[in-house]
């Protein structure tokens, strides 16, 4: 659940560009914010509705993932419409996390946030986990969408570039785990505050997975499907062999490409959830609620619980899957 939030919005972002006018601004308030942000306010009333309680230590009394979403969409679009350029969106980033670390660490905002004594008698206090969480979101936003830019600024690239690219991820990688190590024992890591060590906790996961999925499905089962399709089919294809076999042994330099994009080789199941990824969050968030309601996973053993969190995250799985083996694209 803390790593869902997290890397939606990284996902969200990386799939996004900053607005480079009023008018790419207004249609991301009014097309990906509010639409968020009203399926909040409908999770509330629904909620009030079956008098169904939830953890005010997670988002606060009224607040909830979606308004979380919908702000950070929101708060992401008006920053990234200051940026002049995407690279100015990496300073833009560092700069409101700093300063959101800062006032967690220094401001006293952590101890207000994380604090039980305090009483939720104000919008403000009620909600303080939702509220102050926001800053460090919009941060992760703008680092996941400069990431996006410098990921796919080419959609093809050479084999050589594609070698060079990984090799610059791999270094991300492995700076970004060193880095939240060092920040779990200096800050914390925290989803409930979003502070810099959830951040760079949330980049490390994400840019972990991305070079997994670059080298496996750009590379390896590429690689194996060239492969299999350069092979000589009869003795007429001698001088494509000779040249393949010139090409293994190095006396010719390779000029194939290698592009960024999901192809056949893409797991199907990556390609449903790319298709329709708010509604697989949405039917999620749902299942939990009547998984709660109905089946009291507490009351259950643990065995009990694995096997229904995996039967109900099958469940969801299939109907996002059929929503993809029929070409329909909700959200």
């Amino acid at each position: 659940m803390d790593t869902g939030i997290g890397l939606f919005v990284v996902v969200m972002g990386l799939v996004s560009r900053r607005p480079r006018s009023c008018i790419e601004l207004r249609r991301h308030v009014l097309l990906s914010a509010m639409p968020l942000i009203l399926l909040g306010i409908a999770r509330v009333v629904a909620l009030l509705a079956i008098d169904y309680g939830q953890d005010e230590h997670e988002y606060g009394v009224h607040l909830n993932a979606f308004f979380t979403l919908g702000l950070t969409k929101l708060f992401g679009s008006i920053f990234g419409y200051f940026a002049h350029t995407d690279w100015q969106l990496l300073p833009i980033a560092f700069c409101v996390l700093v300063c959101h670390q800062v006032a967690l660490t220094f401001g006293g905002i952590s101890e207000y946030v994380m604090d039980d004594d305090v009483l939720r008698t104000t919008f403000l206090s009620a909600n303080r986990e939702g509220i102050f969480s926001i800053p460090g979101f919009v941060a992760l936003y703008l680092l996941s969408i400069y990431f996006g830019r410098w990921l796919f600024a080419k959609t093809v690239y050479s084999f050589k570039e594609m070698i060079g690219k990984l090799r610059s991820l791999l270094i991300i990688v492995i700076a970004c785990w060193l880095l939240m190590a060092v920040s779990a024992y200096a800050v914390g890591i925290s989803r409930v505050t979003c502070n810099l060590g959830y951040v760079i906790w949330m980049f490390a996961i994400m840019s972990t997975m991305l070079w997994l999925t670059m080298v496996i499905f750009n590379l390896i089962f590429e690689e194996a499907n060239e492969r299999k399709l350069d092979e000589p089919q009869s003795l007429m294809d001698e001088t494509q062999f000779n040249e393949s076999e010139n090409l293994e042994k190095g006396l010719l330099i390779p000029s194939k490409t290698v592009a960024i994009k999901s192809s056949g080789t893409q797991c199907i199941i990556i390609e449903s959830l790319n298709m329709n990824g708010l509604v697989y969050f949405l039917l999620a968030n749902i299942s939990t609620g009547c998984v709660n309601i109905f089946l009291k996973p507490k009351k259950r053993s643990d065995a009990a619980s694995v096997l229904i969190l995996h039967i109900y995250m099958f469940v969801v799985t299939f109907a996002v899957f059929q929503l993809y083996k029929r070409r329909i694209r909700i959200a």
